[in-house]
């Protein structure tokens, strides 16, 4: 018999008797017949359970507890991105059933946020809140958009070239605003000339720029038609094809997710067939299950010289 457990470190007693060590055990001898076995956390809690063992058998167990944890901000009209031992876990307020029983590290932060951190003892069948300190909300940056186009004697200026910042028309180059922290993603489209996209993080504070360069070479984006929605309960995945002018093999594609307010997530997407430029991804549950019942995302597609093409921004609203 093999003994597991969640968390290790289990006392164990087999037929109410002690055995040396505590979990992971491996090579424990038992007769054939009906066993009890126990496990005991101490503080964290107990577990028990009635096996029946075959002759010649070899049975393993792995029990597990569990806890649960609720977040959320000190400021109820903030977000803040929640991560449980390293791993990203959603976004404020959020509600775990399952947490392994034990000590754990939590973190929050967010866009534009210093991350602040904390530690809780998850006990079984016991519920605790935690609320994360928002601080501060972040000073917002600068952003500068410009155009140039291509001529005989090199890129020129351009000017009154319509913009979209994160899919709403925002003006014409040259174009200045002040954005909140995260990332953004900006359009500029130019007559007889492909719409050039990019996504940049904006820093709380910082002024950042963006110039659109419009030429020969000048590269489709990639284009992405959101769904009506998103299933939580059935969710499928959002697939991006690569546009004509890219080469077909050793693209890296990536989608990118987000909760309102949260940082986005990345998730490597799997090419759908060798002789197709079409790529899908599921958006990560962690951030499907957020909230606010809608999730921002966007696409990244890199060749393997390092050149990337983006996106827009979108939001899709989520139902179930």
């Amino acid at each position: 018999m093999e003994i597991l457990s969640e968390p290790p470190g289990a006392l164990v007693r087999l037929n109410g008797e002690p055995l040396p060590g505590r979990t992971p055990m491996s090579a424990i001898a038992v007769d054939p017949g009906i066993h009890r076995v126990e496990l005991d956390w101490g503080a964290g809690g107990t577990w028990s359970d009635t096996v029946e063992v075959a002759a010649g058998a070899r049975l393993t167990l792995h029990p597990a507890i569990y806890g649960s944890i609720a977040f959320r901000a000190s400021e109820a009209n903030r977000v803040l991105d929640v991560y449980v031992d390293g791993a990203y876990a959603g976004t404020t307020p959020l509600a775990l059933d399952r947490v392994t029983v034990g000590r754990h590290l939590i973190r929050f932060g967010g866009p534009g946020l210093t991350m602040t951190a904390q530690e809780v003892d998850v006990l079984r069948d016991v519920h605790v809140e935690l609320v994360g300190n928002a601080g501060p909300l972040p000073a917002p940056g600068k952003l500068t958009v410009k155009s140039a186009i291509l001529g005989d004697e090199g890129f020129q200026p351009g000017k009154s070239d319509p913009i979209w910042i994160d899919g709403a028309a925002r003006g014409a180059t040259p174009f200045t605003a002040n954005l909140q922290p995260g990332m953004h993603s900006v359009r500029v489209v130019r007559r007889d000339f492909p719409a050039q996209v990019t996504v940049i993080e904006v820093k709380p504070g910082n002024e950042h720029f963006v110039t659109a360069e419009f030429g020969a070479r000048s590269g489709e984006p990639l284009r992405f038609t959101p769904p009506d929605n998103l299933s939580r309960s059935q969710p499928t995945p959002l697939t991006i094809s690569l546009p004509g002018d890219a080469a077909d093999a050793e693209h890296s594609v990536w989608l990118y997710a987000a909760a309102p307010g949260g940082s986005f997530q990345a998730r490597a997407m799997t090419r759908l067939a060798e002789d197709a430029r079409a790529y899908a991804a599921l958006v990560p549950d962690e951030v499907l299950k957020n909230a606010s019942r809608q999730i921002r995302v966007y696409f990244k597609a890199t060749a393997p010289g390092g050149h990337e093409i983006y996106s827009e921004i979108h939001t899709i609203p989520i139902r179930d």
